[in-house]
């Protein structure tokens, strides 16, 4: 029998049958019962070596990361490979090289998933997710989102086209809001600490009492500046109940109003599933449950394309874009 069975099989017998006292005060241990006899003998039979007894299913350490780092590279192909552009002139947003975010959502099966973002003049423009599926058969799910006020022309390389109908964001003041700092780095922390005066509570399904709380990220996921001034513009702040994936964002801004500088709020949907907002207890904001398979929609849209799974190559890392 290899040894690596009999020292295995020694803390067994170790652990689950006691010692028992003598009348002279020692301790003796008991027999093998004929249960432990029968594994003895499985064990022998078998001849069982180290790798075998380890979980088969689960791959190595190295293997995931390369494997992470392969789904990587094809969700950054798919985001380079996503032409977003005004349905007007000729100027057009640009992709960030990386993306802002990268998250996982293990109860709905999603292998590997990230976020990207378009921007203009430093401002975002537009979310996409990009997620690797694993259910019944791999699949990529892609949702994309405007943030913009200018209506929005997307393609993909598959020839799928989106276009928006309506504006992406819709920018309400936060009542009795704290004053909006001065300094760059104070409104970058009141905003941070504004966060948390909102909360959530996401529909899952057709009925109206099943709802789960949802949870703020604890960072931003994008952050943004004036591009000449560099004065802290907004940031954008993600709202999830599975895993870490971000169903709801929320952009928060100073701006204007009634000729002073106001904390202002927006809204963007990432889900199909029924969302209320709420700021500190006031209801904000409200979305119905989309009921399949509606999948266009005037700010958003979401659809699915068959996945390949990686093959084996060396792929150069990524760096996710800091907020």
């Amino acid at each position: 029998m290899p040894r690596h069975v009999r020292q295995r099989l020694r803390r067994h017998w170790r652990a689950t049958v006691p010692s028992m006292p003598t009348a002279a005060g020692k301790l003796f241990a008991p027999a093998l019962s004929s249960r432990l006899l029968v594994i003895i003998a499985l064990y022998a039979l078998a001849d069982v070596s180290p790798s075998a007894v380890a979980e088969p299913d689960r791959p190595a350490p190295g293997q995931r990361e390369e494997k992470r780092a392969q789904l990587l590279q094809q969700m950054k192909e798919i985001a380079e490979g996503t032409d977003v552009r005004y349905q007007t002139g000729e100027h057009r947003p640009q992709l960030v090289a990386s993306p802002v975010f990268r998250y996982d959502d293990q109860p709905r099966r999603f292998l590997d998933a990230t976020m990207w973002v378009w921007t203009d003049a430093g401002r975002p423009v537009a979310f996409q997710k990009i997620e690797a599926m694993d259910r019944d058969r791999p699949q990529w799910a892609t949702l994309f989102t405007s943030v913009t006020d200018e209506p929005l022309a997307v393609q993909w390389e598959q020839g799928r086209e989106y276009r928006s109908t309506a504006s992406g964001v819709d920018f309400q003041p936060l009542p009795d809001a704290p004053p909006v700092p001065a300094a760059k780095t104070a409104r970058k922390l009141a905003a941070r600490k504004l966060i948390r005066d909102f909360s959530a509570r996401i529909l899952t399904g057709i009925h109206p009492d099943v709802t789960e709380e949802m949870r703020l990220l604890p960072a931003p996921i994008f952050e943004y500046q004036d591009a000449e001034s560099s004065s802290y513009q907004g940031g954008v702040f993600g709202l999830t109940t599975s895993g870490t994936n971000p169903d709801v964002l929320i952009l928060l801004e100073p701006r204007l109003n009634e000729g002073a500088l106001a904390w202002h709020f927006s809204v963007a949907r990432m889900t199909t599933c029924g969302v209320t907002l709420k700021y500190v207890n006031a209801v904000v904001w409200k979305a119905e449950f989309c009921l399949p398979p509606a999948t266009v929609f005037p700010t958003w849209t979401v659809f699915y394309t068959s996945r390949a799974e990686p093959t084996a190559q060396k792929i150069e890392p990524i760096q996710l874009e800091r907020p």
